[in-house]
């Protein structure tokens, strides 16, 4: 391992950095580079990367080599793993077990059908095991390891956060409905009230 590597806690002051790295290492940038090390996986929007910063319920680490990222890795509050990666070149330099080192979680997510590879062996060799729920996801595509003795109890440990889902419009009422009916036989419509103002002449 590289003793100029410098491991620290991600800021919002990484995020442009952050998101160009992922994005270069994972979205196929890297391989239209001629780079097979980089995959051709999926896209982390911006706002997840500011979440994964901001919000208590993750933690992000980086390794920085003179200025640059070289690994970049999230966990959950609840110690699970859910991204780990390092830049092509660096790999097999001891990084990715340094930041699993730091970060110490109890719970692995790896997926098993990524461009790159099936990154379940490293997790392996560190000493992680099979946990009692083998293969999960839609496309039961994503191997769960943990710590030999950890329980997985709570399922929610090993789900990645869902995101909030808007909240539909209020459905009409049926005062609403009466107006649009009578607004189509006679061509007007009720108007609302006016709000009531506040006269402040009297204080």
């Amino acid at each position: 391992m590289s003793n100029s590597i410098i491991y620290r806690p991600a800021t919002l002051d990484d995020m442009d950095s952050i998101c160009h790295y992922v994005d270069y290492w994972l979205s196929g940038l890297a391989r239209r580079d001629g780079l097979q090390e980089g995959g051709k996986d999926y896209f982390v929007p911006r706002g997840r990367h500011e979440g994964f910063i901001t919000k208590d319920s993750h933690n992000v680490l980086l390794a920085i080599d003179t200025n640059h990222i070289v690994g970049w890795a999230v966990t959950t509050r609840k110690k699970s793993l859910i991204h780990l990666l390092i830049s092509g070149e660096m790999r097999a330099r001891g990084i990715g077990k340094e930041m699993l080192r730091i970060l110490d979680p109890d719970i692995v997510r790896s997926k098993i059908d990524q461009s790159t590879g099936d990154p379940s062996q490293f997790y392996l060799n560190q000493g992680y095991i099979d946990s009692e729920l083998g293969l999960i996801g839609k496309h039961e595509n994503i191997r769960i390891l943990k710590k030999p003795g950890v329980e997985i109890a709570d399922k929610t440990r090993i789900e990645k956060p869902k995101e909030k889902e808007p909240e539909p419009p209020p459905p009409k009422t049926y005062a609403r409905i009466i107006d649009q009916v009578v607004s189509v036989f006679t061509g007007e419509k009720n108007q609302p009230a006016e709000k009531p103002r506040l006269d402040y002449s009297k204080d």
